[in-house]
């Protein structure tokens, strides 16, 4: 049926699931999947796979554990998905401890909403973006970082299609 991913800091006794990502059912051929966690904090995770068959039975992969650095840059990445219907996710990166803003416009310039007002560590992060009171349309999205050695003005466009 599928692989449950789940997470967990290094150290911790809790798993937290992350993604299910559909399989392809029973099969002898070769198939590949991937994933790809976003906006973690720098640290120690364990990850695991859940794989569930069709009549409820699951097993376990081995435990694998993945270091996450602290970035080299300042980042504003693409949302995802794009276009999106309500909702959609916006991942960011500071090499340092930084004040961040993240504003939303629509496409005439006028202030929307504000996403992110506080001062982050050095890290990746991803916050949501509700659209759903909106109309659809161009939407830009801005964030503004003040570190301690740097500062970053990013711009990028979305789209929200009801």
């Amino acid at each position: 049926m599928g692989f449950q991913v789940e997470r967990r800091k290094t150290g911790t006794e809790s798993w937290n699931e992350v993604a299910f990502i559909d399989g392809k059912g029973t099969t002898t051929e070769k198939s590949r999947y991937s994933f790809r966690d976003r906006g973690l904090s720098a640290g120690k995770y364990e990850y695991r796979i859940k794989q569930v068959d069709f009549d409820g039975q699951f097993e376990y992969s081995r435990v694998v554990e993945v270091e996450v650095g602290v970035p080299t840059e300042f980042t504003l990445e693409q949302n995802y998905p794009n276009p999106f219907n309500p909702s959609t996710t916006i991942t960011y990166s500071l090499p340092e401890r930084a004040d961040v803003t993240i504003k939303i416009f629509n496409s005439l310039g006028e202030f929307i909403s504000v996403l992110v007002s506080e001062t982050k560590d050095a890290g990746y992060y991803k916050v949501e973006f509700d659209a759903s009171k909106l109309a659809s349309g161009t939407y830009i999205y801005q964030m503004t970082s003040v570190g301690s050695n740097n500062n970053f003005v990013d711009t990028k466009k979305m789209i929200f299609i009801k």
